[in-house]
């Protein structure tokens, strides 16, 4: 059984050293060809292998311009928010579920826009690779939590008199993260003004 197991392991090394030769050619076509036209395909396939780096670093570049683009956007809409149109959450006491065990997790901060989606990873406290990624949301009334593909959610109500004094909530999404949610009204950003108690409230 051994000695089977040594020959396989063995083709299948030599297989993976096997001459590979240009332009996806097999050994017979690669053997007919004269010696300028192996040039020439390997010129041809260098040049090839050149046009796709420089597609796959210009779509790259594409993208980290639209995220940028969509950070700016998001960070001004924070920027301009009125009161009632963003709210920011802790959730206190987070535990995700790894290999069948809630496990404590690290701090998890949300700032919420109206009509907004903001994608958030909670991550395991003892291990950074184990994590639980989902999304949340605000209506002006109602915050969603849910798992990555928006199929599980947990759903917190609120009045704006409700998120201004502050609300709290025992969420569960999906069996995979746990916690008490604390979500209050945001004061928009860059504002002077500070709301004063006033007596009997």
């Amino acid at each position: 059984m051994g000695r089977v197991f040594l020959i396989t392991l063995l083709v299948v090394l030599v297989a993976g050293c096997a001459t590979r030769y240009p332009m996806g050619m097999d050994e017979d076509e690669w053997l007919a060809l004269s010696a300028e036209q192996r040039m020439d395909a390997r010129e041809r396939e260098e040049r090839l292998n050149l046009e796709a780096a420089q597609l796959r670093a210009e779509q790259q570049r594409l993208r980290a311009e639209q995220e940028q683009r969509e950070q700016e956007a998001l960070i001004e809409r924070r920027r301009s928010a009125q009161y009632g149109e963003r709210v920011q959450c802790v959730l206190d006491g987070a535990e995700l579920r790894t290999g069948g065990n809630w496990r404590e997790a690290r701090p998890l901060a949300l700032d919420l826009i109206v009509d907004e989606s903001l994608e958030f990873e909670l991550v395991r406290k003892d291990a950074t690779h184990r994590s639980v990624n989902g999304k949340a949301s605000f209506d002006g009334q109602l915050i969603e939590l849910c798992d990555r593909a928006g199929r599980n959610c947990e759903v917190i109500a609120g009045t704006s008199r409700d998120f201004e004094r502050g609300l709290r909530r025992s969420i569960e999404v999906d069996n995979t993260l746990r916690g008490e949610l604390r979500c209050d009204l945001a004061e928009p950003l860059g504002s002077l003004r500070r709301r004063i108690p006033q007596p009997g409230n």
